[in-house]
């Protein structure tokens, strides 16, 4: 089935490669997909540095990650207000010429032995406040780069390059690290920043910021941006859907070792296995959606939902590893589909004048919930088991999905923004 979908892709018969026809959405794309790649291999590398300064310590780890989910709870709304007011490029050209200093400061302090783990905490919070305007600027840019109708196919290629850059850039950073060095990593993350900005300084396409005469003070632009969120008759749902399935929805990093090492009772090669049964899902869910035409967003919003609390309970009860890999494979496939259709129906449903705003929502939930419901759960395994937790946070995503399909099939179907200041 896979190849048949591949196949069909690369010949043109669904519209995939229409959305790439559109020239600044192509430049936007190849940019972020590279620097994409050299995020997540700086990710890879922040880590074992942090492991190697601090002597293998999982609560230095845990200190690094709490850090940056500080920063976009501080941050998040704010960038999306500030994202609205000006230039949308020009916000881009200032966050990832930061990002790519805080990669080159890495790079230096571990070339040269004086990193030090209060120093990666600070850049840690730094990078997470940086984030905190670059993501709601990325994300209210692009859809105004594709026609209206193209958006669904536009956010689920961006979910394509997201997923090919998690595949490609922990690899390419393992590698990098054992023959080069850490320091290695942290270059190669800002030269990625450099294809990012020259593909930036390439496009055409500028958004106008409303005058400012006639704009809120920030935090009275913020405060209606989250207004537009509470007014629409979809976007409270699919918001609490998302974040319910990122606070409750433990990450394979933390899940599958466990697992592994407490049911099924393996490591190596079968810990291998199930990563890539999460990584495949996820992949072939991204060229699916990438390759489909985008319609009953909402359906494929709540589908989504209860196949992925369906495969969590499966690989819950299951102690056969092949069992688990193929739970695991549709569980990455629906987790997927959940994250990008949520995606998709912000982008559509927000007025392009607070899309930085609503967009911004976006980035609290995944930057700033997923962390803490990360500490939550493995909290609650510690007090209870790892089987009951699991089950427990699938169950709860299950109900809260089938209570969510009246609401929004109450909204109705027209994925047409209303108007805001």
């Amino acid at each position: 089935m896979s190849i048949r979908v591949a196949v069909r892709v690369l010949r043109g018969h669904w519209s995939l490669p229409h959305v790439l026809r559109h020239r600044d959405y192509r430049l936007f794309w190849t940019g972020q997909a590279v620097s994409g790649v050299g995020s997540l291999m700086q990710v890879v590398g922040q880590s074992l540095l942090v492991l190697k300064l601090s002597h293998q310590s999982a609560l230095a780890l845990g200190a690094v990650s709490l850090a940056q989910a500080l920063a976009f709870f501080l941050f998040a709304l704010i960038g999306g207000g500030v994202v609205d007011r000006v230039n949308r490029r020009a916000v881009l050209f200032v966050t990832q010429t930061l990002l790519m200093g805080l990669a080159l400061t890495l790079a230096v302090l571990s070339a040269t032995g004086t990193a030090s783990l209060p120093v990666v905490v600070a850049l840690a919070f730094c990078s997470g406040m940086v984030m905190s305007f670059d993501q709601p600027a990325r994300a209210a840019l692009f859809p105004g780069l594709v026609p209206h109708s193209e958006v669904p196919r536009a956010t689920a290629l961006n979910a394509l390059a997201m997923t090919a850059a998690g595949t490609l850039g922990p690899a390419l950073a393992g590698v990098t690290a054992a023959s080069l060095g850490l320091s290695v990593n942290f270059a190669l993350n800002a030269l990625s920043f450099v294809v990012a900005l020259v593909c930036l300084a390439r496009m055409r396409t500028v958004n106008q910021p409303a005058p400012a005469s006639s704009r809120p003070p920030l935090l009275t632009s913020v405060r209606e941006g989250l207004q537009v969120v509470a007014r629409d008759p979809a976007l409270p749902w699919v918001v609490s859907g998302y974040g319910a399935l990122l606070l409750l929805g433990p990450s394979p990093s933390m899940l599958l070792p466990l697992y592994a090492a407490q049911v099924l009772h393996v490591d190596g090669a079968p810990l291998a296995l199930l990563f890539l049964a999460v990584g495949a899902g996820t992949l072939l869910a991204s060229v699916a959606q990438a390759a489909s035409s985008g319609e009953r967003q909402r359906d494929v919003f709540v589908v989504g939902l209860i196949v992925w609390a369906a495969a969590l309970a499966v690989f819950a009860l299951s102690s056969s590893l092949a069992l688990c890999a193929a739970a695991l494979l549709v569980h990455g496939a629906a987790r997927n589909v959940v994250g990008t259709t949520a995606v998709t129906l912000m982008q559509l449903l927000a007025p392009e004048q607070a899309r930085g705003r609503v967009m911004s929502v976006n980035t609290l939930l995944a930057g700033g919930v997923r962390p803490i419901g990360d500490f939550a759960v493995s909290a609650a395994i510690a007090a209870t088991s790892l089987a009951g937790t699991t089950l427990a946070c699938a169950g709860l995503v299950g109900l809260l999905a089938v209570a969510l399909r009246g609401p929004l099939t109450r909204a109705g179907t027209v994925l047409r923004p209303r108007s805001v200041r």
